[in-house]
C-alpha cells in the first residue's frame, strides 16, 4: 500500500498499486509489444530511480517471468523490428509535442538508447528459455526461474496476466487438437 499524493489539504488515502519492479517491467514489455515512439522515448530516458530498479538483483527474473505474456517468444523481438516500427515522423507527431527541445530527437537515436537497456534482458539462460517454452505449451513452471524462492514462485503462479496467458495457450492447443505436456487438461 502506498499513500496517494494529492494537492493541498485533501485526504491522502492508502491505495494498492504495483511495485516499481512490475511497473518498469510493464514499460519495457509495452515497448517490445507496441513499439510505439512514446515507449521508446520513455525507455531511452528512464529516470534515475527506474535505472536503480533495472539494476537490482531481482529485476531480470521478474522481467523474464512477465515476458511470458507477450504475443511472441521473447527472442523474436529485435532491434530491427523496433527500428522498423519507430520512425522520425512518429517521434515528431507523438513525442516532440510533449518535449521542449528543438530539433526533436531522432528515431534512430532513441531506438539505440532504448535497445541498450533492453538487449541484456533478451539473451536468455537455459532455465529462462525452459520457463518461457513451458508457458508456450500451456504449463506454468515458475520454479524454473525461482528455484530457491518458493514463496516468489507461488506468488508468480497467481499473477493474473500470466494465468490469462496460460489459459489462452491451453485453449489454443485444445482447439488445435494438441495435448498439453504432462497430460493436464486445458
Amino acid at each position: 500500500m502506498r499513500i496517494l499524493w494529492q494537492p493541498g489539504d485533501l485526504d491522502r488515502p492508502q491505495v494498492g498499486s504495483v511495485g516499481d519492479t512490475e511497473l518498469l517491467v510493464g514499460k519495457l514489455l509495452a515497448l517490445l509489444d507496441r513499439g510505439a515512439a512514446r515507449d521508446v522515448w520513455d525507455v531511452a530516458n528512464l529516470p534515475e530511480a527506474a535505472v536503480k530498479v533495472l539494476k537490482s538483483s531481482r529485476f531480470r527474473v521478474h522481467f523474464i517471468a512477465l515476458a511470458a505474456i507477450l504475443n511472441y517468444p521473447l527472442p523474436t523481438y529485435t532491434r530491427d523490428r523496433l527500428k522498423h516500427l519507430v520512425s522520425d515522423r512518429a517521434v515528431v507527431e507523438h513525442v516532440a509535442p510533449l518535449l521542449n527541445t528543438i530539433p526533436p530527437p531522432r528515431a534512430k537515436d532513441l531506438v539505440e538508447q532504448a535497445w541498450a537497456i533492453l538487449e541484456p534482458l533478451l539473451s536468455l539462460e537455459a532455465n529462462e528459455e525452459a520457463y518461457l517454452a513451458a508457458i508456450n505449451e500451456g504449463e506454468l513452471r515458475p520454479k524454473l526461474i525461482f528455484p530457491k524462492d518458493s514463496e516468489e514462485a507461488s506468488r508468480l503462479a497467481q499473477h493474473p496476466a500470466i494465468l490469462w496467458k496460460v489459459d489462452n495457450v491451453r485453449a489454443y492447443l485444445a482447439r488445435e487438437g494438441r495435448k498439453i505436456k504432462g497430460g493436464r487438461p486445458p
